[in-house]
C-alpha cells in the first residue's frame, strides 16, 4: 500500500529547534488569502534526531540522593503536581503501633515488613527493622536483573499507594485489613500493571 504522506524539506536558515517549541500547521492559502487547507504537524522524528540523548532516564540513585531524569526537549518548563518529603516527624495513628514516623510507617512496622517481605523477597529484596528509604531502595537498585529489577520498583510504587489508603482507612475509620488481604491486592495491581506494559526487546547490554 502507498504512503498518501507528503515529504518536506526545511529551509537551511530555519531555527528548526526553535520552531518545534511551538505548534506546527501546515495551510495553503488562495492567491486572495483564502485558507483552503489545513492541517497539524507531528514530528516525532525530526525531535528525536534534533534532540538525541543517551543519558540517564527516571530515577538514578547514589548514596547522597535520588535524582530524577526526565527527557522532555521541547517542554519550557514542568511543574511537580505532587512531592512527598520524607521528614522523621510523627504521623497519626496507623495500624497497631500508634504514632509512629515515615519510615516506621513504610518500612519498620512489623505489619509493613511481612507485607514487603512476602512481595520483594522472591525478588531478592528483604526488610528489616533497621531500614531507612535510602538503604532500602539501593538494595532494589543492586538487583542484578534489570527485570526483577523494573517489578520491584513498579511494587514498591504499588505497596506505597495500597499502604498508605490502608493508613487512611484507619485514621477515619477505625478500619484496617489483615496483612494477607492487602498483600493480595497489591500483588492484583501489580499483575494488572505488567499485563498493560509493552513489551520492548532487550538491548545487546542486556
Amino acid at each position: 500500500m502507498e504512503s498518501t504522506y507528503k515529504a518536506y524539506k526545511v529551509p537551511p536558515a530555519l531555527v528548526a529547534k526553535d520552531r518545534l517549541k511551538c505548534q506546527l500547521s501546515v495551510a495553503i492559502f488562495s492567491s486572495t488569502g483564502t485558507l483552503i487547507s489545513a492541517t497539524g504537524m507531528q514530528l516525532p522524528r525530526v525531535i528525536d534526531e534534533l534532540f538525541y540523548y543517551t543519558g540517564p532516564l527516571g530515577a538514578v540513585f547514589s548514596d547522597e540522593a535520588i535524582t530524577f531524569y526526565f527527557w522532555a526537549p521541547t517542554a519550557q518548563a514542568y511543574v511537580v503536581l505532587f512531592q512527598y518529603v520524607i521528614t522523621n516527624s510523627l504521623l497519626s495513628s496507623f495500624i497497631i503501633c500508634g504514632e509512629e514516623t515515615d519510615a516506621h510507617l513504610f518500612l519498620q512496622c512489623s505489619y509493613s515488613i511481612w507485607v514487603l517481605e512476602q512481595l520483594l523477597g522472591p525478588l531478592g529484596v528483604h526488610a528489616n527493622f533497621n531500614q531507612t528509604w535510602t538503604s532500602f531502595l539501593l538494595d532494589i537498585d543492586r538487583l542484578h536483573d534489570k527485570v526483577q529489577k523494573t517489578i520491584a520498583l513498579l511494587a514498591i510504587q504499588i505497596y506505597t499507594c495500597h499502604l498508605w489508603r490502608e493508613r487512611n482507612t484507619k485514621a477515619h475509620d477505625n478500619g484496617i485489613s489483615r496483612p494477607s488481604r492487602l498483600l493480595q491486592g497489591i500483588k492484583m495491581d501489580l499483575r494488572a500493571r505488567l499485563a498493560s506494559s509493552t513489551w520492548i526487546r532487550p538491548g545487546s547490554d542486556y
